[in-house]
């Protein structure tokens, strides 16, 4: 992560530009994070599992790309 940050300093774009233009992404980041987490769990991930976090990943790409756009 601070690999990001560091490159992002480098280019001139702070941190905090980038978390106010990607804010919009946040529910659905949050979403996987937390389906990411509780598929976890058990250690093995089902198809069902597998299933729900590429929903969630593409509701997360779908939302960057509408951002993007912006």
């Amino acid at each position: 992560m601070r690999e990001i940050i560091n490159k992002r300093k480098v280019k001139g774009v702070s941190m905090l530009r980038m978390i106010f233009k990607y804010r919009g992404i946040l529910p659905e980041l949050l979403d996987l994070v937390e389906v990411s987490v509780a598929s976890m769990q058990d250690g093995k991930i089902s198809s069902k599992e597998r299933s729900a976090l590429m929903k969630k990943f593409w509701a997360l790409v779908k939302a960057l790309e509408t951002t993007a756009k912006k």
